[in-house]
């Protein structure tokens, strides 16, 4: 059990608390409010985090944590698990924890179409514990880092291809049934497997689309085989933002951070749609979230967009609302702790707890 007291307390449920304390026990917070009373117990540690604020540990729904680069031969790798190729002992999770990250989503690092299942993790290296979810999304690149246009020919070949492999998968799965309706035999194929959470809609697939015409691939995706679809990347996209915000899509932004790069997402909050930003570790260092943040507020969107874009919005597209990205009763105790306003470049992490462990102290 320990105690955090007099805070200044972002709760991101639209409360805020000026000089609250939250009382942490058994990994979760157990009370919020003003001369928390720990009951007398003598193993209470106390944090003062008088003129501290205190939130949500930080998200970021795109990343390769603990992941080294590979190349494969084979454009879809549908079956390869980011899960088993985690180094916990990375340098990375520790960049983390001093940035105030407590979750991200970690995707497998194939230079490929469909590089395999993402795991949602939290960052306190606990291999027993820091899964959320290890088989959290799909993903798949239609363009990524590219400098230029993509050629049409490739994005069509590209396009034909995740569209077959994804008919492909759903007739397996149909047949699977089938023959298990009809006691017959079956040839169980793992990466046919591997798309059921997909088809089934209980995770996403996170395809990565910085063009407009590879955003409106995606879009039709989604309505071809009724599936959920998350856009990373999105930000050389603008024609094709309506149709995002109608299709009710959410973006991960991990592209341009420049003021005019950031002008994107002024454009996807007035229209609506759901979007969390990224640092896309390794790319840019996981410890530039909380700044890019505090970049997209100062660029034109609202202070509490920028709060949810690294907390609350990420969450919902990934599934962990339920349990992170809030401060409340009953929620893991991930926390970060700032010696002032989070989205300012020149504030400094105090601390981070990770289910109610102090996993990095100034």
């Amino acid at each position: 059990m320990f105690l955090i007291k007099n805070g200044k307390v972002l709760t991101m449920t639209g409360k805020l608390y000026d000089g609250a304390d939250i009382l942490i026990e058994n990994g979760v917070i157990k009370a919020i409010g003003g001369n928390l009373d720990t009951g007398g117990e003598r193993s209470t540690r106390i944090i003062d985090a008088t003129n501290f604020f205190i939130m949500p540990g930080l998200i970021d729904a795109h990343s390769h944590l603990g992941i080294k680069s590979a190349h494969s031969n084979d454009a879809v790798t549908a079956s390869q698990r980011a899960s088993n190729d985690i180094k916990f002992l990375a340098p990375d999770f520790s960049e983390a924890l001093k940035a105030g990250v407590t979750q991200t989503l970690i995707m497998p690092r194939y230079d490929n179409l469909v590089s395999g299942m993402c795991a949602l993790c939290k960052t306190n290296t606990n291999a027993d514990d820091m899964f959320l979810n290890d088989s959290a999304a799909m993903k798949a690149t239609l363009s990524g880092a590219q400098e230029g246009e993509m050629n049409e020919s490739k994005r069509m070949a590209l396009t034909a291809l995740l569209r077959d492999e994804l008919f492909s998968a759903k007739e397996y799965l149909n047949a699977k049934e089938r023959a298990k309706q009809n006691d017959l035999p079956f040839t169980r194929s793992e990466s046919m497997e591997s798309w059921e959470g997909v088809l089934t809609r209980k995770i996403p697939l996170i395809i990565e689309a910085r063009f407009r015409e590879d955003v409106e691939t995606a879009v039709r995706m989604k309505k071809l085989l009724n599936i959920d679809i998350v856009i990373c990347g999105c930000d050389r996209a603008e024609p094709a933002f309506e149709e995002v915000a109608e299709n009710h899509i959410p973006v991960v932004y991990t592209g341009d951070f420049s003021s005019g790069g950031l002008d994107k997402l002024s454009m996807l909050e007035k229209i609506g749609v759901e979007f969390a930003i990224s640092a896309n570790s390794p790319n840019s260092p996981i410890a530039y979230l909380p700044f890019y943040a505090g970049l997209a507020a100062k660029s034109g969107i609202s202070l509490f967009a920028a709060l949810k874009s690294v907390t609350t919005a990420p969450a919902k597209i990934l599934g962990s609302i339920s349990r992170t990205a809030t401060i409340e009763v009953g929620k893991d105790a991930d926390i970060a702790i700032f010696d002032d306003n989070p989205l300012e470049v020149f504030s400094n992490v105090i601390a981070t707890i990770v289910d109610g462990d102090i996993c990095y102290e100034r």
